[in-house]
């Protein structure tokens, strides 16, 4: 039996509604009373960046409103952390129909901003990837927007080659999916022996030539 060649490519692109609010620095996890802390909301979503980014953020006494970023705009606020090491800014996003809740400021987070009182929530995060089969683990690797990795490979005697890859966005968007086997997706890529993958702020798109793409996966 003739094994069958086939080449793998993966394109992704660096995507994301909002990045994880937790960014460590040098000052360690303690919060700084008295120091006035000032949170900066930056919309850094350059696909599909003719939509604004609509941010709404609050704690519990106060309301910040709700606030439509183009790309690059950015919203700030400033406050002093309560006695008790209480204070919690939340803030919801949305782009489309991508959704995202998260925490942009608590003790944690202040401890980490104690340096200047700036704390910043950007998308400027690159793209982590890990793929691997039963036999081959490829590693892991950063890829910036429209980083590419791709990889050859034969399947085996038994036609049982899978590979299967994780790729993950800051704190809040991750996902693992099979990238080839050699079922539903070889036969995919029959023509061309080769299969692209794409990965966006939608969710994960699957194509044979490079031109027409096709969803596959959600986020969620």
């Amino acid at each position: 039996m003739n094994h069958i060649a086939s080449f793998l490519a993966i394109t992704f692109t660096t995507i994301l509604v909002l990045c994880a609010s937790q960014i460590r620095g040098n000052q360690g996890n303690l919060w700084l009373f008295g120091l006035k802390y000032h949170v900066h909301i930056v919309n850094g979503m350059e696909i599909n960046h003719s939509n604004p980014l609509i941010v709404h953020c609050q704690s519990k006494e106060d309301d910040i409103g709700e606030h439509s970023l183009q790309l690059n705009q950015e919203i700030t606020w400033h406050f002093k952390v309560r006695f008790d090491g209480s204070t919690l800014f939340y803030c919801d996003v949305k782009q489309d129909r991508l959704t995202k809740h998260f925490d942009a400021f608590d003790a944690t987070i202040g401890g980490d901003c104690a340096g200047n009182g700036q704390c910043y929530c950007d998308n400027s995060k690159e793209l982590i990837v890990r793929c691997k089969s039963a036999d081959d683990d490829l590693g892991e690797r950063s890829l910036d927007k429209d980083g590419e990795w791709k990889w050859n490979f034969r399947v085996n005697f038994f036609r049982s080659t899978l590979f299967y890859c994780n790729v993950k966005w800051g704190e809040y968007l991750e996902k693992s999916f099979n990238v080839f086997d050699t079922d539903y997706i070889s036969s995919k890529c029959e023509d061309t022996s080769t299969c692209f993958w794409s990965v966006r702020d939608e969710g994960i798109y699957f194509s044979c030539d490079n031109v027409n793409y096709v969803k596959q996966h959600n986020w969620s």
